[in-house]
């Protein structure tokens, strides 16, 4: 089961571009197309990795309605659509030596307002697994993780469908991984181990907050490249990860922070723990007390008597 529904805040390009739309000629034809960046919670939901810059979302010039509600909207805002809902733009742009991707917003109409915050959910097969390995670059004790998958299609018109997710785990997070908003944690590695231990042929379930999109096969920095490979480095990447087993959905992996509106309401699997230690503290202290005023009431009684 896949679900491509995905939310997003929106703001415009930072001032230091000079400009807010892109103009495409062919031919006598122009098409002219308004960016705006895609975040969530002060971070971008759409990366791709050999890019030095954002990855905007287009609206196309003839879409008055939306451009005008993404030019006035709060930060605070949530829009919803689907993942087929975009299309994908590689290089459509040079800026300062980087080739710059966007998404189109197909269709203006299946762009919602939100109050709610969804994230999409994908069900992948592994085909192959490979060791924990060494990263060219870091220090030994940081490892990868690769896992080869059945060709997955996340509903993004144009682009690849994605045939490797790659876990990146670090003694300790690399500095262009932090950002100002937020200390992320890395991932657990124990944790991954475990729930890929002999994961081949077998189906997973994951929910990415971001989809951070990278080349199977390494590329310098502003080379094109095909994005068939899904990475992920810190907790708050992931949602939710999970094996599934037959009929039923058998929970590995939760990251979820405090205050965080992903919720678990469609996991009949999911044990919450029980909020009864008050009360049942409350009820142990009031037997206790009661026991104590009987027993001093017998001895008054017993007092009584030795007095008569």
């Amino acid at each position: 089961m896949n679900d491509k529904n995905i939310s997003f805040q929106i703001s415009p390009p930072p001032r230091f571009l000079g400009f807010d739309y892109y103009e495409e000629r062919n031919n006598e034809e122009r098409k002219k197309y308004f960016l705006f960046l895609a975040f969530l919670k002060e971070e971008w939901i759409f990366t791709f990795w050999n890019q030095k810059l954002f990855s905007p979302l287009m609206v196309s010039d003839d879409n008055d309605d939306l451009i005008n509600l993404f030019k006035t909207a709060k930060k605070t805002d949530i829009f919803t659509t689907s993942l087929e809902n975009l299309q994908f733009k590689p290089d459509f742009l040079t800026w300062d030596d980087s080739n710059l991707n966007g998404l189109v917003i197909k269709d203006a109409n299946q762009v919602q307002k939100s109050t709610k915050i969804l994230y999409p959910e994908f069900t992948f097969k592994v085909i192959k697994r490979s060791e924990f390995k060494e990263m060219e670059g870091y220090k030994p004790e940081n490892k990868l993780l690769e896992l080869e998958i059945k060709p997955l299609d996340i509903g993004i018109e144009k682009l690849p469908k994605i045939t490797k997710i790659e876990f990146y785990f670090f003694t300790e997070t690399p500095s262009h991984l932090k950002t100002k908003w937020d200390k992320d944690k890395e991932l657990n590695r124990e944790e991954y181990e475990k729930l890929f231990l002999n994961a081949e042929n077998k189906e997973f379930i994951i929910k990415p907050k971001k989809l951070i999109f990278c080349n199977s096969t390494n590329k310098k920095l502003g080379e094109s490249v095909s994005y068939d490979t899904l990475k992920f480095a810190l907790e708050g990447d992931i949602g939710e990860i999970k094996e599934l087993k037959g009929n039923t959905e058998s929970i590995k992996i939760i990251a979820q922070k405090p205050n965080e509106p992903y919720q678990q309401q469609n996991n009949p699997n999911s044990v919450s723990q029980p909020k009864s230690t008050n009360w049942t503290l409350i009820t142990i202290l009031g037997i206790m007390g009661i026991a104590i005023i009987i027993g001093l009431v017998i001895y008054l009684l017993k007092g009584k008597k030795q007095k008569t």
